[in-house]
């Protein structure tokens, strides 16, 4: 037969094959055989044809079929291999693979691609052994190099992962795809800048390589390089405009940048092109929780856990805390068993501070910080030990996103202006936006020797600056509350690194050496809760006594509050009122029947289902009142009109029960296990007004009931507020000189 014919034979078989004629196609192959052409070459023709033009179905069929025919065929073998490793058929294909073995010892590529099917088949150890018997057998295979890394890395073993990579890149220096998998070990190991630099070269040798973009650009996120996070993000788009990753991950960018708008669009592109994809709805929820577009964010978190109810994310938390937001309760005890479950398993399934408000148990908030500082922020060494010469003065280092408008600036304007410059010098780090009309703001920029707002800067040009600025002692004020840089201190900025006012828990980190706290707070022992040193003072909490109550009068009449009652209130936001809390409350309630409770109206879904909740347990909605955020001082002055505050539990009030001492309102609490289940007792003892602290919740309703059944006890105690600024709880200046004692003791022990 001439060739011309059997080319145009072999054009017709494949537009037949193509169209799905798969019958046609088998009578071309009779009639082929029958006219004295071999069986087993057509069958081998047609396979080529199939698998040359992606028809790897087809494919797959003729090379079974030339087997058939001819079983000692090791080529044909390895290629129906290859041909079901593509269909994902690879327990097929390890088969396949074995049998070419048996005719051929002696093929590198053979054991290689055995490996892969075993790799892909999630046998990692029999991977292993393949791609270390191609090495035997061809030493310079950089292929299996590569694999061996791969499956290193999968073990865990990223030192021998990197070895390997490195024995790849010797013998072939342009390989970008090792490049790459070396980059993705690194980020295992939180070397990011190395990282970074192989992404970089995996690039050059591949520049459409756009998932080397998009994990470069989560790198640079990391560090809070955010321009070139999102040159990388956009770059990765333009390469691949249906990668829904990119867009998650910028989604991720403009919400650490707080453009939510930006966020919000970013999150919804991705899940436009992969409605599938569980970490959008989380990012989605997360944006609109901060937008505090409640409902919205509950509707993703609940998407987000329907698609991957076992994601190992911190999703579960972020769902609760939403809902305490709104003060739905709904399943809260079956969510917090799942979520205290995965933690005594070291899963990720909540961020640490949402549990404060949700549990009492310091043991599980510890178990909480430990696996989050584990997975995101574990200790680097990228800069070596913190080593200056002894300064004249000593320098501290308070860094915290809320110098501005902030309960923490409420409490520690004052503190800076009155430390001892003649023996300390004060630097602060802001994460926060420069400010010149805000107040507090500037006080702190004044009260400090030298102020360094880093918002723009990365996290290691920011432990940079601190490292030339030779910084004796680093405070961080924010722990793991909104805006915190967690990841600084684990570079470690500071000899001695303490945890300070923001976060209400242990950081479960090597890293931060001290926690401040008194011994109500953290009796000596409650110290097995935690994972820093205790660094005992006086008082816990200090106080900026410039703060001003606004010369405003309020009346009952246009707040909306009835005369002649008896006035309970709780400030704090609504995450903190919980099941426990309201229980105590209605009774309180229902004991004093010529009481109202006056809260803050934190947003629209709590005020509605407290109303609810209240109503359905016979409390009318007459006697549950809502008021509107105002401007602080402001606020400081509404609150004169309260009789009695009512402390939540387990997240007690922290800067809202110093300011309603602060307008002569006297408060009650319990006392709790949890550092946030204790605060408001140390502020008591300070203020000196321990009478008002229970031992349980059952005595806090009892004496909630009977200050305000009780006219004769509420008076002595308003006589005792009228004094409070001579209290410790006021005495700023007696707080900071026990502060800075402390401070220079530690270093001094850290110094021996």
């Amino acid at each position: 037969m001439a060739e011309v014919n059997i080319n145009a034979i072999f054009d017709k078989v494949l537009r037949l094959m193509k169209s799905g004629k798969k019958k046609d196609v088998i009578n071309i192959y009779k009639k082929l055989t029958e006219s004295n052409q071999s069986s087993s070459d057509i069958a081998n023709m047609f396979a080529q044809i199939s698998l040359q033009n992606n028809l790897v179905h087809d494919g797959i069929f003729w090379l079974k079929k030339s087997l058939e025919i001819n079983a000692h065929q090791p080529n044909m073998l390895l290629n129906l291999g290859v041909a079901l490793f593509q269909k994902k058929e690879f327990s097929e294909s390890i088969k396949c693979y074995k049998k070419v073995i048996e005719m051929d010892k002696k093929n590198p590529l053979i054991y290689f691609n055995l490996g892969l099917s075993y790799l892909h088949n999630n046998d990692i150890e029999k991977a292993f052994e393949c791609y270390k018997k191609s090495i035997s057998l061809k030493p310079d295979y950089v292929e299996a190099l590569n694999g061996l890394g791969r499956v290193s890395h999968l073990q865990k073993n990223y030192i021998d992962a990197l070895n390997y990579f490195d024995k790849a890149i010797n013998i072939k220096n342009n390989y970008a795809e090792i490049y790459y998998n070396k980059a993705i070990t690194l980020t295992k190991l939180k070397r990011n800048i190395q990282a970074i630099e192989n992404y970089n070269y995996a690039i050059t040798y591949k520049n459409d390589y756009f998932e080397a973009f998009y994990n470069q650009a989560n790198l640079y996120l990391e560090l809070k390089q955010h321009d070139k996070a999102l040159a990388s993000y956009n770059r990765a788009i333009e390469l691949n405009s249906d990668y829904h990753e990119s867009y998650n991950g910028k989604g991720n960018l403009y919400l650490e940048l707080k453009q939510l708008d930006k966020a919000l669009a970013s999150y919804n592109r991705a899940i436009e092109l992969n409605s599938d994809y569980h970490e959008s709805y989380n990012g989605k929820g997360i944006t609109l929780l901060s937008l505090k577009k409640y409902d919205k964010a509950l509707q993703s978190f609940k998407k987000g856990i329907e698609l991957k109810p076992d994601f190992n994310g911190y999703i579960y938390g972020d769902f609760l805390h939403t809902k305490a937001f709104m003060c739905d309760w709904d399943d809260q005890n079956k969510i917090l068993e799942h979520i205290k479950k995965k933690l005594n398993e070291n899963k990720k399934v909540s961020n640490p501070f949402p549990l404060l408000s949700l549990i009492d148990d310091p043991l599980t908030h510890k178990k909480a910080s430990e696996t989050y500082i584990s997975e995101n922020f574990p200790q680097q060494d990228n800069f070596g030990p913190v080593e200056h010469k002894k300064h004249k003065k000593i320098r501290i280092g308070y860094f915290s996103s809320d110098f501005k408008d902030h309960p923490i600036s409420y409490l520690t304007a004052e503190l800076f202006e009155k430390h001892d410059k003649s023996f300390f010098e004060v630097y602060t780090f802001s994460f926060s936006a420069e400010d010149e009309e805000n107040y507090y703001q500037q006080r702190i920029k004044k009260g400090s020797t030298y102020f360094f707002n880093v918002s723009m800067l990365s996290d290691v040009e920011v432990v940079h600056l601190a490292r030339k600025n030779e910084i004796d002692i680093a405070i961080d004020l924010n722990g793991f509350t909104y805006g915190s840089r967690t990841n600084i201190f684990s570079y470690r900025v500071a000899k001695v690194q303490i945890s300070f006012l923001g976060y209400l828990g242990s950081m479960g980190s090597p890293y931060y050496d001290y926690l401040i706290s008194d011994e109500i707070i953290i009796p000596k022992d409650f110290q097995k809760f935690y994972t820093e040193k205790i660094l005992y003072i006086q008082n816990y909490q200090c106080n900026d006594t410039k703060r001003i109550i606004s010369n405003k009068k309020f009346s009952k009449e246009e707040l909306g509050l009835p005369s002649g009652k008896f006035i309970f209130t709780s400030a704090n936001s609504s995450y903190k009122i919980t099941p426990l809390i309201f229980n105590s409350w209605l009774k309180i309630l229902n004991s004093v029947p010529n009481s109202i409770l006056w809260l803050i109206e934190d947003n629209e879904f709590a005020k509605k289902n407290l109303l609810i909740k209240f109503q359905n347990k016979g409390i009318k909605k007459d006697r549950i009142f809502f008021s509107k955020k105002i401007p602080y001082s402001d606020y400081l002055a509404r609150l004169k009109i309260a009789d009695l505050s009512l402390d939540t539990h387990p997240y007690n009030a922290g800067t809202t029960a110093s300011d309603a001492l602060w307008a002569g309102v006297p408060m009650v609490t319990f006392l709790g296990m949890s550092f946030a289940s204790r605060m408001s007792a140390s502020i008591l003892t300070s203020a000196g007004l321990s009478e008002l602290i229970a031992s349980s919740k059952e005595s806090y309703e009892n004496l909630a009931i009977d200050l305000a059944s009780n006219k004769e006890k509420m008076n002595l105690i308003k006589q005792k507020l009228k004094n409070i600024t001579k209290t410790d709880l006021f005495n700023i200046e007696k707080f900071t000189k026990n502060f800075e004692i402390q401070l220079f003791n530690t270093l001094l022990d850290n110094d021996e």
